[in-house]
């Protein structure tokens, strides 16, 4: 191998390394500021609901459902598993 290429990679390896450990860093980070976030509304939704006198009675605040995504396929296995996928999504 060239040794200015061998160079050049090695430059371009510890760039990405810093740049992985620096991303991963600031994942970390937004998922703790996320979780503190959904800690609080649930805490507050708990306090909310025993100071009223009615409950809905499902048991889950809307912080758990607030943002997620869910992604139904059928995958393989034909008619049945698009069926299949159907109904989940369905429910």
């Amino acid at each position: 191998m060239d040794p200015d290429m061998q160079d050049d990679i090695a430059v371009e390896v510890k760039d990405l390394t810093s740049t992985r450990a620096t991303l991963g860093k600031q994942l970390l980070s937004e998922l703790m500021n996320r979780a503190e976030a959904a800690e609080d509304a649930e805490s507050r939704d708990k306090h909310d609901s025993s100071s009223s006198s009615s409950s809905s009675g499902s048991g889950s605040s809307s912080s758990e459902i607030e943002g997620a995504i869910l992604e139904v396929r059928c995958g393989t296995g034909g008619d049945e598993a698009a069926m299949f996928a159907s109904e989940i999504l369905d429910m």
